[in-house]
């Protein structure tokens, strides 16, 4: 799984890095909130750990922007800084949908089992929405072979009149192909 590192002073990447090694992750490291916001474009990430105070686009900003994206909307972000410490500057980034807001210096051991449950999440929603899309799949071929057993003509049609399913009758009855029937193809 990736995890995004964003932070403008490579030391605290380096020790980011060196808390967080594990053969299990893939830590990508950015130096800008541009650069995180790039890097989100190209690839998925499972989890953001971002820096509240960079110049440029701080972290607040750069959040804000993650979730304007449907494909990072929903990445869990921890925020981390050494400079915005108040309720106030928590308080906007939980605003900004992040999980967890962590003051610098802190404990290693606590922000890997931070990282560990949220890893564990993702990896728990991504086979869920696997076995979702399965259960999905199966629901369509079960609802295609009971309108293929049936007598009637059954047909599925959008909205707008284009057709997009036919049971095997429709095309018994009519000698058309799905090609020759599929979108308005039906009308003749």
């Amino acid at each position: 799984m990736n995890i995004l590192l964003v932070d403008d002073h490579p030391e605290n990447l380096i020790a980011l890095e060196a808390v967080l090694d594990s053969p299990e992750y893939t830590l990508v490291k950015a130096a800008t909130g541009m650069e995180a916001l790039k890097l989100l474009l190209k690839d998925d990430f499972g989890l953001i750990l971002l820096d509240v105070f960079m110049p440029g686009l701080n972290g607040f900003e750069t959040a804000a922007m993650i979730r304007e994206r449907p494909k990072s909307r929903n990445v869990p972000i921890i925020f981390i800084t050494a400079v915005n410490k108040t309720e106030t500057d928590a308080a906007r980034g939980y605003s900004l949908g992040a999980v967890d807001y962590i003051i610098k210096p802190f404990d290693p051991d606590t922000l890997k089992s931070k990282v560990s449950a949220l890893v564990d999440l993702y990896k728990k929603g991504t086979k869920l929405k696997q076995q979702l899309g399965q259960l999905e799949k199966l629901s369509q071929e079960r609802y295609r072979n009971l309108a293929n057993a049936i007598p009637q003509i059954v047909w599925i049609a959008r909205p707008n009149g284009m057709v997009d399913f036919f049971n095997q009758q429709w095309f018994s009855y009519t000698g058309l192909s799905f090609e020759q029937s599929e979108g308005w193809g039906w009308k003749r």
